[in-house]
């Protein structure tokens, strides 16, 4: 039974992880920088938590698909999500201990 779901199930070139890892780095860099720089806003401590929730999600789903798609043709692009994830996730730790820290639970 097991195999057969397994051979159902379709193959995902290496290739496609590294477009994937840059995708969601450029994404979560873009969505993140704006937010730094202030033309996405966040209202409430809320925001902030889901947000840096998300981010780390995001960038971490990110930072494996990267090192997945190191063996592929498209090691570059593999490489440069990598990092672009890895610094989203380093930001949205960054920005889910302070919310921590300021209360943020006590504001749900």
């Amino acid at each position: 039974m097991n195999n057969n779901l397994n051979s159902q199930l379709p193959k995902i070139d290496q290739k496609t992880k590294a477009l994937v890892s840059l995708l969601l780095g450029i994404i979560l860099s873009i969505y993140w920088g704006g937010w730094f720089i202030g033309f996405i806003k966040l209202p409430e401590l809320r925001d902030v938590m889901i947000n840096s929730l998300g981010g780390l999600v995001g960038s971490t789903l990110g930072v494996i698909f990267g090192v997945k798609g190191l063996k592929s043709s498209k090691r570059n692009f593999a490489i440069i999500g990598i990092v672009l994830c890895a610094l989203v996730l380093l930001f949205s730790a960054y920005m889910f201990v302070g919310w921590l820290i300021a209360g943020g639970p006590f504001y749900l």
